[in-house]
């Protein structure tokens, strides 16, 4: 079973990461908005280089608000924060030199379908305005990527799967079907999750065949020039 790990700590380094027996990991390109205690936030070049020696995967994941007043979830700033959190991950890509790699965008909450058609939805074709629908994903519970997948608004695999990172919170035990991803040691304090490098982790199994070692996709991406 290939995993991959995601984490908002200070970053383990790719040879702890490797060690630990995960074939590469899920990273912010947004920001730390608590000014430091997130020091995982956002993925800095240095750390791009160093999965690429080790040859880890890399993937992409934006989430600068959470669930407060101060800072809500992005999805619930609709449309025009679609616009905008797709132009700064744009902008984090092009930073550290992955400009053509898909976003996840999160949805890290017990989201609604009322609360889901009447707001989040925009946000993603917002999104994929500026992305281009193939690039963009989601992260959230087993029905929102189903949601997503049938609004089409989420991009493709190429092997059946969508670009739909499920997380085990809030589904109630149900594997979507359309999921590349799926996150299943979420850290709480409950259930801590396993530490990489000093840093506590979460743990998804991949699915599909999104993530690729950083060769293969330039590779892709010379044939499309």
């Amino acid at each position: 079973m290939a995993t991959v790990v995601d984490y908002a700590g200070r970053p383990p380094g790719a040879a702890a990461i490797k060690a630990a027996g995960h074939v590469g990991a899920i990273r912010y390109v947004s920001g730390d908005r608590t000014n430091g205690s997130l020091p995982g936030k956002p993925i800095s070049r240095a750390e791009v280089d160093d999965f690429r020696a080790h040859g880890l995967a890399l993937a992409f994941v934006w989430q600068y608000g959470k669930d407060s007043s101060t800072a809500p979830p992005d999805v619930m700033r609709g449309r025009e924060g679609g616009l905008t959190d797709a132009r700064a991950a744009q902008g984090k890509l092009d930073e550290i030199g992955m400009p053509h790699h898909p976003v996840f965008f999160c949805v890290d909450f017990d989201i609604t379908l009322a609360q889901w058609n009447a707001t989040a939805v925009h946000y993603f074709r917002a999104a994929a305005e500026v992305l281009g629908v193939h690039r963009v994903g989601v992260y959230g519970h087993s029905r929102v990527c189903a949601w997503a997948a049938e609004d089409n608004v989420i991009g493709a695999t190429g092997d059946g799967k969508r670009l739909a990172w499920q997380t085990r919170s809030w589904s109630a035990g149900v594997i979507a079907p359309e999921a590349c991803l799926y996150q299943r040691i979420v850290d709480t304090v409950s259930t801590p999750g396993p530490r990489v490098g000093g840093t506590v982790v979460d743990v998804s199994k991949i699915e599909g065949m999104l993530l690729l070692k950083q060769q293969d996709l330039d590779r892709k991406q010379a044939l499309l020039d």
